[in-house]
């Protein structure tokens, strides 16, 4: 009887110090882009810029308190997979298009495309606002 209670007790004992999350399979390595925090930005102002919930970028970056965000602070954007860098928030200038966006930051038009959920050239117009990627390199899509 002594026997069984102290195998008992090891298994117990042994099972307290084994990880109980075990993950065989391969985890999928997803490159997101990268937003720089700004003065006057909120969580809530980053997700209406990116068309996300704030939620989702909390949940990206492992905010434990978001009330406190520092100007500078390099956030994660998820739902634009695919597309790395840094990414820039402006308004549109007096003859910027898409296609000379594309030249002047060295990025695909589909990506300028992509990046702004607009189909149209029509809808780049003087002040609306355009998501561009800063690290020309980097700014291709991955496509699957």
């Amino acid at each position: 009887m002594k026997v069984i209670k102290a195998l008992i007790f090891c298994s117990l004992l042994i099972s307290l110090f084994l990880p109980t999350n075990l993950s065989f399979g391969q985890t999928e390595n997803i490159d997101y882009p990268v937003y720089i925090v700004q003065p006057g930005d909120t969580i809530n102002v980053i997700s209406i810029k990116f068309n996300i919930s704030a939620d989702d970028i909390i949940a990206a970056n492992n905010i434990i308190d978001p009330n406190i965000l520092s100007v500078g602070t390099q956030l994660v954007i998820p739902g634009i997979e695919g597309v790395t860098g840094v990414l820039k928030y402006n308004s549109v200038s007096i003859g910027e298009n898409p296609d000379s966006l594309s030249r002047q930051y060295q990025i695909p038009k589909e990506t300028i495309y992509r990046l702004n959920r607009t189909t149209s050239p029509s809808e780049f117009f003087i002040g609306s606002n355009v998501i561009l990627v800063e690290s020309p390199s980097l700014a291709l899509i991955k496509t699957t």
